[in-house]
């Protein structure tokens, strides 16, 4: 019977020595492994840029943060990447902006910082960056005057620490079904607090100038805006916060206005019914009060002792402040003595 191809015995034992050989020379070879590719070290303005982002959005998950911001990201990071970064750990502050040499140092190295200074880092990098984006805008004031340079930043930093937290407790206290006449104080307390940001040594001597922060910055924080989403259930939805709701409502419009026109305005609120005059252009108002806008109708009426009589027909719609001192909207001529008029103009009051 044929073998076929099989080896004979002298073949193997040959086949065998050969492959004792190799299996002797790998192992008295060293091992040979690929080596992994680097992992990618994170940059100076990568780790800077995250402990910035996590600062400005320490306020996301508030309901307020659909209305107010401490910044545009986008903004801030485009100015961080667009700097000389350099680390000088004998320099006494977290960080500095040279507006001279287009620098921001910081005294340590961001990439190596504790999880515990990462927020204390990132607001130091909001305080100098806004600068820096002042510089961008020509309005670089510390070679002037100082409290010039840190008008805004003290402003926005004031919000940020003092006013803004006030809200969280009251959104927590919200939550917790606390009454309308309680979170009516911590609103109260949060006005109070954003009154105190225009009163600092800068921010005194020099106002902020709050549409220019938006502009720059990316900035806001407005009362009115915070107060209006919260009479919405854009921010809560449900019964569990009407009374947040109904605590933002007390609106009481009763009182004194001056204005340049119809000055001065007298209201008297019961309920949601709004009567009042001007009596020095004998103007009698009367409207309904939805929250903190009014809206309403005036007939005036001149003299009957000075012919001809004139009758004029008004129609207004106009929104309180958040902090009850003053209020914005218009004022439209309907008619005159029957005849249609239609024409609009802006109406602004303020308490004396």
């Amino acid at each position: 019977m044929s073998q076929g191809h099989r080896p004979g015995i002298g073949a193997s034992l040959c086949l065998g020595v050969m492959l004792a050989a190799v299996v002797l020379l790998f192992a008295a070879a060293p091992a040979v492994f690929a080596a992994p590719a680097p992992a990618h070290a994170q940059t100076v303005v990568g780790a800077a840029y995250g402990h910035l982002r996590k600062f400005m959005g320490d306020f996301d998950k508030d309901g307020f943060a659909k209305v107010v911001d401490l910044g545009k990201t986008d903004i801030y990071r485009a100015t961080l990447a667009g700097l000389e970064i350099k680390i000088d750990p004998t320099l006494s502050a977290v960080a500095k902006y040279d507006p001279v040499t287009k620098t921001i140092t910081f005294s340590k190295d961001p990439r190596t910082l504790k999880p515990s200074d990462s927020m204390a880092f990132g607001e130091t990098a909001w305080h100098e960056l806004t600068h820096a984006i002042e510089d961008q805008h020509g309005d670089m004031g510390v070679f002037d005057s100082e409290a010039y340079a840190e008008r805004n930043v003290d402003y926005m930093t004031f919000i940020t620490r003092d006013a803004l937290p006030v809200l969280e407790i009251m959104e927590r206290q919200a939550k917790a079904g606390a009454s309308a006449a309680k979170l009516k104080a911590y609103w109260d307390r949060f006005l109070v607090e954003v009154a105190d940001a225009s009163k600092l040594p800068s921010t005194s001597a020099y106002p902020p100038d709050l549409a220019l922060m938006h502009t720059w910055f990316g900035f806001s924080a407005d009362p009115d805006g915070i107060r209006n989403l919260y009479l919405t259930d854009k921010a809560f939805a449900g019964k569990k916060w009407a009374n947040l709701r109904a605590a933002l409502s007390q609106v009481d419009w009763s009182g004194e206005w001056l204005s340049f026109t119809f000055s001065p305005v007298s209201f008297h609120q019961v309920g949601s019914t709004v009567t009042g005059d001007s009596t020095q252009w004998d103007v009698h108002w009367s409207g309904t009060a939805s929250g903190n806008i009014l809206t309403g109708t005036g007939e005036y009426s001149s003299p009957a002792d000075s012919p001809p009589v004139q009758k004029n027909n008004y129609a207004f719609t106009i929104t309180m402040s958040a902090d009850g001192q003053t209020f914005t909207g218009t004022m439209t001529l309907v008619s005159v003595d029957g005849v249609p008029m239609n024409q609009t103009d802006k109406w602004e009051g303020w308490r004396p």
